[in-house]
This record gives C-alpha cells, structure tokens and sequence, in this order.
C-alpha cells in the first residue's frame, strides 16, 4: 500500500494545486518513483489511498496505464483518515492475508524491498517497522530484542509506553515503511487515527518488531526546502 492522500501542507504553495504523490523529483513525481520501486522488488498488486487532488492522481494513474501493475484505490476524498485509519479503510482491498507491506508516498530509499518482505513473511512477528538511526525529535522505542515498547517525543518529552522502561532500550527514528498482517486489524474501528498508536495498541499482546537499516540512502520529501539538496544527493547514486 502506497499512503498518498496527505495534504502535504509542509511543502507550501507546492500542493495548492496538486497532491504530493505527483510533485516532482528530477522530473519524476513521486508516486511513480514508488511504484516503480515497488515493482522492482517484486510488487504487482498496489492499493493507494487518495484525498487531496485525489482525481490527479487517478487520472495520471489511468494515463500511465497503471504502470502495467494491479492498481486499486482507496477513496478517501470524503475524509481523511491519517495513516492508520488509510489502512483501516483499505483493509478489504488487500489479496495478501501474510502480510503487506505499507509504503508512505515521500519517502525514497534503495532499501532492497523485497528482501525485507520476505524475511517478514518467514518470522514469527506481527509487524515489523523499518527504522534508522537518524535526526528526529520523535522516536520509535525497542527495547533489546527489537521489540515495540513505546514512542517519544524528545522535544516535548511526550512519551507513550506499553510496558515500564527497561534501563537499557533503543530510540530510533521511523522509515516510513512497515509491514504488518492485516487481520490483526480487523477489530479496530474506522475512524482518523495514526498507525504508530494502531502499533502502540498491538504490542501489547502481539509481537511489534524493529529492523534497523543505517546503510545506503533514504530520503523524506516532506519539506519544500529539502528537495532541491534531495535532488543533488539522489544523482549522485546514479
């Protein structure tokens, strides 16, 4: 799943009259880059959730023949859901009952996809996140078995815990890209909600796991100012 229905209101006038997902990076929009990605790792069947400009996205869809993969859309045009209610939503349209791997739209990466997957679909967890050790005030924590006990803001001081802190633990930023086995979602109610707190929710009785990816490059194309030095960064591993 592809999560593209965010207003993008931290890029400015970039998305006054276009949605994120079709924002352009080295004259490629960003949905196509993670599409292609996806593809490449082997992913042939895609749900992407749409809400701003949702009837671009669509049309640039249909223009491209859907980028000859199995493309189903999650209207969201009526409300939008934050990333955990976008899951929630599009829980019918999933064909995959082991596992599905959930991709936000601005993030861009050479983490080898397929790989990671697989190595989900063979483990006894429930999710797994993708993590880095990178800048950011708000943090994922695992304690030593790279099991989810909890989240923290750094700079508010903002903490959700499911369990008493243990001394030792690791704080780590989210990738943006998870995997999870969609039936664990099935009791939740439809409504906005975040995924991190669906997380904080399940590992209280399921097991939340972490991998951690420091190598390579990943990108958040979240900020306006940040695109032009994105740009730079991502042709020099051409």
């Amino acid at each position: 799943m592809i999560l593209a229905a965010g207003l993008g209101s931290r890029l400015g006038d970039m998305t006054n009259s276009r949605p994120k997902a079709l924002i352009e990076i080295n004259g490629e929009p960003l949905i196509k880059i993670v599409i292609n990605k996806l593809k490449s790792n082997g992913f042939n069947h895609i749900v992407i959730n749409v809400h701003h400009h949702a009837d671009q996205i669509v049309s640039y869809l249909k223009l491209n023949a859907d980028f000859e993969t199995d493309i189903e859309i999650s209207d969201e045009s009526s409300q939008l859901l934050d990333t955990g209610g976008a899951i929630l939503k599009a829980l019918p349209l999933f064909k995959n009952n082991q596992g599905v791997l959930v991709h936000n739209v601005d993030i861009i990466s050479d983490i080898n996809l397929g790989d990671f997957y697989n190595s989900f679909i063979n483990s006894s967890l429930d999710a797994q996140l993708l993590c880095r050790h990178r800048e950011s005030n708000r943090k994922m924590l695992f304690n030593n078995d790279n099991l989810l006990i909890g989240w923290k803001n750094f700079e508010t001081g903002e903490t959700k815990l499911i369990a008493t802190l243990p001394e030792k633990y690791q704080a780590v930023s989210f990738s943006g890209i998870h995997m999870i086995r969609p039936h664990l979602l099935t009791g939740f109610e439809l409504k906005k909600c975040s995924i991190i707190d669906i997380y904080l929710q399940l590992a209280q009785s399921n097991i939340i796991g972490c991998t951690i990816i420091d190598g390579g490059y990943w990108f958040d194309l979240g900020k306006k100012e940040d695109f032009e030095k994105i740009s730079l960064l991502l042709n020099r591993y051409k």
